[in-house]
């Protein structure tokens, strides 16, 4: 238990199913929890469920915003999703869901060939691939495997073509 100048608590606890979670609380709510199984979970109080989600950060009545900040010229920031699966054909996704969970968009890259380090860069949206960007460069629009053709763009659809200046 800690107590601030201004006379509001802060404070460490044991909580959830048989104490087994590490709870950071103020006198105004929980702020940050670690179940007992791992999971990180900053926001959104006890009553919330995350299903097998280890990090999860929720802001119930605001915009979420999240900065990642670095200083080198070289790198800068650097987010890498990772798939530790040693296979081919493992994906590592970036997905966009609705408030009820729902995914309706998501970027994916794809390990080819694991032994070669090469891949490819799929874009779904309401749940089937639309775009994707193999190894090669080779961009298909509604073609799952661009190129095979030795073409640099593949569209699978009617295209519209404009001229002139929006």
């Amino acid at each position: 238990y800690f107590e601030s100048t201004s006379g509001a608590a802060q404070y460490i606890a044991s909580g959830g199913t048989n104490n087994q979670d590490l709870l950071i609380a103020s006198s105004a709510g929980e702020k940050l929890r670690i179940t007992g199984t791992g999971q990180f979970h900053m926001g959104g109080g006890s009553s919330w469920t995350y299903a097998s989600q280890k990090f999860v950060v929720v802001e119930p009545n605001n915009a979420l915003g999240m900065l990642l900040q670095g200083n080198n010229a070289n790198e800068g920031v650097n987010l890498t999703l990772q798939n530790i699966v040693n296979a081919n054909n493992a994906y590592s996704s970036l997905s966009f869901a609705d408030d009820g969970g729902q995914i309706f968009g998501i970027v994916r890259g794809k390990a080819n060939d694991k032994n070669s380090n090469t891949g490819e860069l799929q874009f779904w949206t309401s749940g089937s691939q639309k775009l994707t960007i193999d190894k090669d460069g080779d961009v298909g629009i509604g073609e799952a495997s661009p190129g095979s053709n030795n073409e640099k763009l593949t569209v699978r659809e009617d295209i519209a073509a404009a001229s002139g200046k929006a």
